[in-house]
C-alpha cells in the first residue's frame, strides 16, 4: 500500500433513509474487510484490521442534536476494555447506571 496520503471528505444535509443507507454500507465494508469511500473523482480504500479504535459522542442542548463517531485503526492494532460499558439501542434504557468517582 502507498504512504500517499488521500482524503474523501463531505459534510451536508442529506435525509434520514439516505444516512441509514450509508451507515449498512460501512456495516458491510467492516463485515468484508474493505471500505471504499468516494465523493465525485475522489477515491479512497481502506481496510479495517480486526481491532478498531473507536470514538463515540452524543450530545442534546435543546433543539439541537448531534452523534459522532469516529473509526481509526492501525494493522494489527489491539484492544482494551474501554468499549465494555457502551451500549447503543433504538430504545431508551429502562435503568441509567451512574457510576460515582472517587
Amino acid at each position: 500500500m502507498s504512504d500517499e496520503k488521500k482524503t474523501v471528505a463531505f459534510e451536508g444535509a442529506v435525509d434520514a433513509v439516505q444516512v441509514q443507507t450509508y451507515l449498512k454500507d460501512l456495516m458491510a465494508g467492516f463485515k468484508a474487510g474493505s471500505i471504499w469511500v468516494q465523493n465525485g473523482g475522489d477515491v479512497v480504500g481502506l481496510t479495517p484490521d480486526a481491532m478498531v479504535s473507536m470514538g463515540f459522542e452524543a450530545r442534546r442542548k435543546g433543539a439541537r442534536q448531534s452523534l459522532k463517531i469516529h473509526f481509526e485503526w492501525e494493522l494489527n492494532e489491539t484492544a482494551d476494555d474501554a468499549s465494555a460499558a457502551l451500549t447503543i439501542s433504538a430504545k431508551e434504557p429502562e435503568s441509567i447506571v451512574v457510576e460515582e468517582s472517587e
